[in-house]
């Protein structure tokens, strides 16, 4: 590096600042940017930010707003992890309408606050101020309340005004083969479509 006048040589540094000291494991990143100066990184940590959160794996983030030269200092995305003691899976996935509205969304076997079973389902999360601040985590499918099975592999997009999510789910009439689920917001994901059924079949084939 550094030999072509066309590649600056950038250092690298700890994105978390306490990655110096902190004993926790930081796995699993996601990234994002709006294009106009703002990113968004998200990752699955054990880490308890010196006793703020619980040493179970939750989702942590931190936001760069000068095109990722300097970055804020590591926060829990979803705001139970304070209370939570249930695993948060997989890199979280994030999107931005590139004005100031970002979607995260990730499996999580967490009951948020009671008011679903301890499945695995998919939870979301909304900033409206660059990714400074986040929503509490809410499921994206009504069924998550009664159902049993596992949601897991969300992926997000956006266009025209609508946030899309995607996700694989051994939930519904299809039986214990996967099978998968799509929804949509059109009003800044506060509220989701009835999820859907990719695959034509599903109530017939048992493939995974």
């Amino acid at each position: 590096l550094g030999t072509d006048p066309l590649t600056p040589n950038f250092a690298t540094s700890f994105l978390n600042a306490g990655a110096a000291t902190d004993t926790g494991a930081d796995v699993f990143t996601a990234i994002e940017t709006d294009g106009l100066g703002n990113w968004v990184t998200a990752w699955r940590s054990n880490e308890d930010l010196s006793g703020a959160i619980g040493s179970d794996y939750d989702i942590l983030t931190a936001r760069s707003v000068d095109n990722g030269t300097t970055w804020s200092a590591p926060i829990a995305l979803n705001t139970n992890a304070d209370v939570d003691a249930a695993t948060d899976y997989w890199p979280p996935v994030l999107r931005t309408d590139r004005q100031g509205v970002w979607i995260a969304a990730w499996p999580t076997s967490a009951d948020i606050g009671g008011t679903i079973g301890a499945d695995q389902d998919i939870v979301i999360a909304r900033s409206l101020d660059n990714g400074a601040t986040w929503s509490s985590p809410t499921v994206i499918d009504p069924g998550a309340a009664t159902d049993s099975g596992t949601d897991e592999k969300v992926a997000l997009g956006y266009g025209g005004g609508v946030f899309v999510a995607i996700w694989q789910s051994d939930d519904g009439p299809s039986g214990p083969d996967f099978e998968i689920r799509v929804t949509r917001s059109a009003d800044s994901g506060l509220t989701w479509s009835a999820p859907i059924s990719l695959t034509a079949n599903s109530s017939e084939d048992t493939l995974p």
